[in-house]
């Protein structure tokens, strides 16, 4: 089993790669086509969500 470390990390994710486990617990690289990008400078959370959120339910 591959060891999941910081560098590593942050080095596959810089790259657009993510780890996912299976059922199995085997770990498997992704890189997916096409990625998704949240352009945070942009991102709106509408007020009700926010609201939610603070009341922290789950």
């Amino acid at each position: 089993m591959m060891k999941l470390d910081p560098q590593h990390l942050l080095y596959a994710y810089a790259q657009g790669i993510f780890p996912m486990a299976h059922e199995s617990g085997e770990i498997f690289w992704y890189d997916p086509d096409p990625r998704a990008i949240i352009p945070l400078d942009r991102f709106h959370v509408p007020s009700r969500l926010a609201r939610t959120v603070r009341q922290a339910p789950f």
